[in-house]
């Protein structure tokens, strides 16, 4: 598995990243917020680069992609655009090894009367303005079935709201009452605050696919 985090740049510098997702293949990042300088008259490129994030070495690359121009402009339609990651011709071909898959991107720019909630409320409602921050605190599970042939199972919990996975905890091995103590942060815009919030537990196999 990997703990995924994106760095993005934009016309050669440095934005900003977005937060790590641990024990995943699958990232998905949402609400991340990057401030774009366009510069008129001039080519503007947005890169992003993928990373694993490892606190005991220098994170792993993952792979890269750009978007040009007429892409950007894709963008600031509303569409969601799917690129290859590929590999950073300024690193090694050692470095690049681990260089595969496809990122997903979108922007959004919200609307100015949502701004100007923000800006204006003071109720303290924290579904009164345009997102709230939701903490989500996954501790354990007890009594999971037998999946595996020694009588035990490898619990990992997937966290999903509106289909869409967005954390997962550690794997415990070999244990049917696993404990994870995992806490999520997100955001979740006023208007999908009705959608559904969801956490299913696999036993992971061998092919990192997992039974439910």
């Amino acid at each position: 598995m990997s703990d995924p985090f994106c760095e993005v740049a934009f016309n050669g510098v440095v934005i900003g990243k977005t937060k790590t997702r641990e024990n995943t293949l699958n990232p998905f990042w949402v609400n991340e917020q990057f401030q774009l300088d366009f510069l008129e008259g001039s080519t503007n490129t947005l890169t992003i680069m993928v990373w694993d994030e490892d606190n005991k070495a220098k994170s792993d690359f993952l792979g890269m992609c750009s978007f040009s121009n007429t892409e950007l402009q894709i963008f600031q339609e509303g569409k969601k655009l799917t690129k290859t990651l590929g590999a950073d011709p300024g690193l090694s071909r050692e470095a690049n090894k681990l260089a595969q898959g496809t990122l997903s991107v979108a922007f959004v720019s919200p609307p100015p009367e949502v701004l100007e909630e923000e800006s204006e409320d003071e109720s303290g409602n924290p579904y009164s303005g345009s997102a709230v921050e939701v903490e989500l605190n996954i501790i354990s599970a007890q009594h999971l079935a037998k999946a595996d042939s020694n009588g035990l199972s490898d619990p990992i919990a997937v966290l999903r709201f509106s289909g869409e996975e967005i954390g997962r905890t550690k794997v415990v091995d070999n244990d049917l009452n696993p404990v994870w103590k995992k806490v999520f942060k997100f955001t979740i815009l006023e208007k999908h605050k009705k959608k559904d919030l969801a956490v299913s537990i696999y036993d992971m196999d061998s092919n990192i696919q997992g039974e439910l």
